[in-house]
């Protein structure tokens, strides 16, 4: 090897090293793991009343964020349950729910609701109840419940 290919080689590992270095310093810390979900006898008022309402949509805490209107809004689902959208006749708010994963724990949910932003939620939920060929998906920490058939 002579001394040009030295010189070039040595450049190009001493740039190596530099842009490895900054990138594994530069990569954000992990998200903290979520809490355990609670017993039967701890369940959250937001859960409870949740678990009372029959409209597909998605609810924080309580609170409906997108819900279906049959009058202004459309839905479609694939057969095997693992996507699930409803979305209004002008697109304003919609919801759209996709099972990342093949235990059926952790939901990909795009929504927008009227006043909002698109937003993307990765959510780790389970199913707390199966009524009239809809799912009641739930998770307890961050309070949000979906409804979906």
């Amino acid at each position: 090897m002579n001394n040009g290919h030295k010189h070039t080689f040595i450049k190009f590992m001493i740039t190596a090293i530099i842009v490895s270095c900054s990138l594994a310093t530069s990569c954000p810390d992990p998200l903290p793991p979520m809490p355990p979900e609670p017993e039967e006898d701890t369940l959250s008022p937001a859960r409870i009343l949740f678990e009372s309402f029959s409209v597909s949509g998605l609810y924080f805490d309580g609170k409906a964020e997108v819900k279906y209107n049959p009058d202004t809004f459309q839905k479609a689902m694939k057969t095997d349950g693992t996507l699930f959208r409803i979305q209004r006749d002008d697109q304003i708010e919609y919801m759209n729910v996709e099972q990342a994963n093949f235990a059926a724990t952790t939901y990909n949910v795009i929504y927008k609701s009227e006043d909002g932003d698109q937003t993307l939620l990765i959510l780790n939920a389970k199913i707390i109840k199966r009524k009239d060929g809809k799912r009641w998906l739930w998770n307890e920490s961050r309070r949000i419940g979906i409804i979906t058939e």
